[in-house]
């Protein structure tokens, strides 16, 4: 298994930082899409353009591995990706539906400005008008200026976020306060969620929240706190 690319095993584990060599060469990870099965492969394209999470608790995220680093890729390695991808769909090599590209990243938004150049360059391009984009968030805290639920919505990266994604998907989870702070998401509460729900909606964009009812400590308060603010929400 250690002949893949990236794949480590045995002795060469030993000194390995993971944390910087994976960091180091997001940008050199090949996709080839010529060994795309266009046959068994008939949903939406899944992309990775970063590695690691800013916050280090969350539990849905890699905080242990990138020790609360986060590496993203270059916008025009983004594109250039997307243009392959696009000659192979128009080759007939990909399906179609790979017109779909759904962001796995941990936080796709975490670097705002790497999100504003990926807007314009979509609109330069044609790519945005080719492809429909979808990401799940595992944080809310990259839709506030600076980071920083108390703070302000950023509203310019919301609206950058509407020019070219087709839906968001928030990893809520815990739609109560002590879930919240059970899943390690202890940096804000469901007022803050509102928030960037209402600002979502107001720049036109579909969005969609996971939710997880009930945790092991999760109490019958904290379930009707969070079936409440679930009909609030719908």
């Amino acid at each position: 298994i250690s002949s893949f690319y990236g794949v480590f095993g045995g002795r060469d584990v030993e000194g390995l930082d993971s944390k910087n060599y994976l960091g180091a060469r997001l940008e050199e990870l090949p996709l080839d899409f010529q060994h795309y099965d266009k046959g068994r492969n008939t949903g939406s394209m899944g992309l990775i353009t970063s590695l690691g999470c800013g916050y280090r608790s969350c539990f849905f995220c890699t905080p242990q591995l990138f020790e609360g680093e986060w590496y993203g890729m270059s916008v025009d390695r983004m594109v250039e990706i997307l243009e392959d991808l696009k000659s192979h769909i128009d080759r007939g090599v990909v399906a179609e539906s790979a017109k779909v590209i759904k962001f796995q990243d941990n936080d796709f938004f975490f670097d705002r400005d790497r999100v504003l150049e990926f807007a314009e360059r979509l609109k330069q391009t044609g790519l945005g008008d080719y492809f429909t984009f979808e990401s799940a968030q595992t944080s809310i805290d990259t839709m506030f200026v600076g980071h920083d639920p108390n703070g302000e919505v950023d509203t310019e990266l919301i609206a950058a976020a509407a020019s070219f994604m087709g839906e968001i998907g928030l990893g809520t989870d815990g739609f109560n306060k002590n879930d919240l702070k059970r899943m390690g998401k202890f940096r804000y509460e469901m007022k803050h969620v509102e928030k960037v729900a209402r600002a979502i909606s107001q720049a036109g964009l579909p969005q969609r929240h996971y939710a997880i009812l009930t945790a092991y400590e999760t109490s019958i308060m904290d379930l009707l706190e969070s079936s409440y603010n679930l009909l609030r929400f719908a």
